[in-house]
């Protein structure tokens, strides 16, 4: 397993930008490497900064189609942006009361006309003045936010170049907590990952296996097992196309050829699948499964399981009754053990719900019943054959308890129990550590204070009887023989007087100890339960969150995905679009290049340093980055990989540019001349302002057929007309 995430933002992780990430079979199938993944998701995050979107931002995520859902999502964890999930079939009153809960001033939504939920989020956005950003999908460009309708804002550098906290909150859900009431529940980016870890070491899930999304990610249970979780470690995950109910042999036929390993689905899917004709070959090697539902379970609903998982056999069978939220209510093992033991309770829930999920359990240390009204998670190891009690009565009334090995209650923030014992745990040990540190510390004090105490009374002792010996001798050296004297009794007070404030100070010491204690007792309440000796809680050594590149032209700052939506306001141009130079604070320079080829166009070094020459790029040899951005060559080769496509493409040395010139004149080293400089800074100022007037010009960017943005525009082209290569 991978080291542990510390935002969403490193999600898809860099270590598998090869690896296969999404399968999207819709009308034309969409193949996804986690280095595909990672640049869309790049390019509509920067759209987003560029639209004044900051961490703290919250707004309503609407879109029908899964895989723009989690783009879009990905998107706004990079840039910080609270997410609040739309679900599907969601009516207009409710989305309005969503909206309005939340105070909400930006929805997300396809551009698509004619599906019902983009139909209804762009109506409450005129009616009640939102900001619609609207979101496009096809082969050639994939998943892009469109930008004909944002305002530009100028943003420093510092603006756009922030780190995520795992404190920052990424996505609202919205909890009926009563028939009438309903409330905001924010998870922050650690929560989510915890509950991502969490799912795949009770999924028993690998960097191998092959999955795939059952259900919309706008429910987040569903996100988080099938999408975040595998993502995490590198699965591929096929996005189903369908309604897998109404069309299975679509699923299974797309399903088969990608191996899938790894599955999770609700009863009645589960139960469809299983006695599907075709589905003998989908089991083959299907070594994992579960079955998610959202409410506890009865003895009948089991029996129809375990009956439907006869006609196949896995590994593991495991149950998950978990909420619409990122909570867990029941995890164990689906056997014929939990069935006999779920039938002596005919088909009554397991764990009487009292309300709407709580339940009464039974304490695993003792006899008596912990009894809680309001949101009740829990989170074990598995059921044992003993699992189901009903000899517990309360108030007089038998009551039906489940017994699990380990529990964890929940109230309104996910993993509370959990976080609250960790922390009351560390705190007592740091109490303990604490106590014993000072104990020793006392204890090395008291012995220090014994030896010197005894090393006086030696020295007194030796000076009495050497004045003893010598007193005649000593008479003419008297006055110093008293000298020693009142010395001697100066240190024998001082020590006295140190052992006794040392005493007080012990007493306060304990004292506080003893109040620190208490204190931490009231604050972190002590466990009813002993927490499961689990790895998948172990801490696990953390990295620093990768930030993705930045660039300047002039005094402005850019991302690729910025300076990749600059090259195609200008799609006439099919050459080298864009080379930028900046210091990497070594006093060396370095070149950044953002390259758009088409099929078969080939870069040669002879080109290469003619162009860097044009710059005015001097000297010693430079090390040399290269980024290429829209338009690759497409193949039906397995190989196409953006690495495949760079080397194919680029015949330069790829990491060093081993010559600066083509022309014998300049074969030596030497500086610019003052005229051919102040030529290379009007040229840097005219880009710097031609691009800080298209980027920061609200009202310009604003309208893409306005004069001035044209007049820019053909700047613009200018430039990159004498930047890009002679053919």
């Amino acid at each position: 397993m991978p080291q542990t995430l510390t935002t969403l933002r490193q999600l898809p992780r860099a270590e598998y930008a090869s690896k296969l990430a999404i399968v999207y079979p819709k009308h034309y199938e969409r193949k996804l490497s986690n280095s595909d993944l990672h640049r869309e998701v790049e390019q509509n995050a920067a759209i987003l900064r560029l639209a004044g979107f900051t961490p703290g931002t919250h707004l309503a995520l609407c879109l029908d189609d899964p895989l723009e859902y989690f783009v879009v999502f990905l998107a706004c964890m990079w840039v910080g942006v609270v997410v609040h999930p739309i679900k599907l079939k969601t009516t207009e009153e409710e989305m309005k009361d969503t909206i309005q809960q939340a105070n909400l001033e930006t929805i997300v939504c396809s551009d698509v006309s004619g599906k019902k939920s983009a139909d209804t989020a762009r109506t409450l956005a005129k009616e009640l003045g939102l900001h619609c950003l609207l979101v496009s999908q096809n082969i050639n460009e994939g998943i892009k936010i469109q930008m004909q309708d944002l305002v530009l804002k100028s943003m420093s550098f510092e603006d756009r170049h922030y780190k995520l906290e795992p404190s920052n909150a990424a996505v609202a859900i919205h909890v009926n907590s009563s028939q009438t009431d309903k409330k905001i529940v924010t998870y922050t980016h650690e929560q989510v990952i915890k509950t991502m870890e969490l799912y795949i070491h009770l999924g028993n899930l690998t960097g191998s296996d092959v999955t795939f999304l059952s259900d919309h990610p706008s429910n987040c249970g569903n996100l988080i097992m099938q999408l975040l979780g595998p993502l995490s470690l590198g699965s591929t995950v096929m996005i189903s196309p369908t309604d897998i109910q109404n069309e299975p042999s679509r699923f299974i036929e797309r399903a088969i050829p990608l191996g899938m390993t790894w599955l999770s689905a609700s009863p009645p899917l589960l139960k469809v699948l299983c006695e599907h004709p075709k589905a003998n070959k989908l089991y083959e090697k299907i070594r994992f499964s579960w079955c998610s539902v959202s409410e506890p379970l009865n003895a009948k609903d089991l029996a129809e399981i375990v009956q439907s998982k006869e006609k196949f056999h896995v590994p593991h069978q495991v149950l998950l009754g978990r909420e619409e939220t990122l909570g867990l209510l029941f995890v164990y093992e689906l056997s014929s053990d939990i069935v006999e033991g779920a039938a002596a309770l005919s088909c009554s829930p397991i764990g009487k719900p009292v309300n709407s999920i709580s339940a009464f359990l039974v304490d695993p240390e003792g006899t008596h019943t912990v009894e809680d009204e309001g949101e009740l998670r829990i989170v074990g190891q598995y059921f044992s054959s003993d699992a189901c009690n009903s000899s517990v009565e309360i108030d007089g009334v038998p009551c039906n308890c489940i017994k699990l090995n380990w529990i964890c209650k929940l109230k309104e923030e996910l993993f509370y129990f959990l976080d609250t014992t960790q922390v009351y745990l560390e705190k007592k040990r740091q109490l303990e550590e604490r106590l014993r540190e000072e104990e020793k510390a006392r204890q090395e004090a008291e012995r220090a204070q014994e030896e010197e105490k005894a090393r006086l009374e030696e020295e007194r002792q030796k000076g009495k009887q050497v004045n003893d010996a010598t007193d005649e001798a000593d008479t003419s050296r008297g006055e110093n023989g008293s000298r020693l004297e009142r010395k001697l009794s100066k240190a024998f007070r001082g020590l006295f007087s140190a052992s006794g404030s040392g005493s007080e100070k012990e007493g306060s010491q304990k004292q506080k100890a003893v109040q620190n204690d208490s204190t931490v007792a009231n604050s972190f309440p002590v466990p009813s339960h002993p927490r499961r000796k689990s790895a998948d809680f172990d801490s696990y050594p953390k990295f620093d969150d990768r930030e993705p590149e930045y660039f300047k032209v002039g005094k402005s700052t850019f991302s690729l995905a910025e300076i990749d939506y600059i090259i195609q306001k200008h799609p006439a141009t099919s050459e080298a679009k864009s080379f930028l130079m900046y210091s990497n604070g070594k006093h060396e320079a370095e070149v950044h290049v953002a390259l758009t080829l088409n099929p078969g166009r080939r870069v040669t070094s002879e080109l290469f340093t003619k162009h860097l020459k044009k710059w005015g790029i001097r000297g010693k040899a430079l090390p040399v980055h290269y980024y290429v951005c829209r338009k690759l060559p497409r193949n039906e080769s397995d190989e196409q990989t953006r690495e495949f496509i760079k080397n194919h493409c680029l015949s330069m040395p790829q990491n060093k540019v081993t010559e600066a010139y083509s022309d014998p004149k300049n074969s030596k080293i030497h500086e610019k001349d003052p005229g051919e400089e102040q030529q290379s800074r009007k040229s840097g100022s005219w880009l710097r302002r031609s691009l800080s007037k298209t980027f920061h010009n609200g009202d310009q960017a604003e309208d893409s057929t306005d004069g001035s943005l044209k007049r820019n525009s053909s700047k613009i082209m200018q430039i990159i007309r004498r930047a890009s290569f002679s053919s």
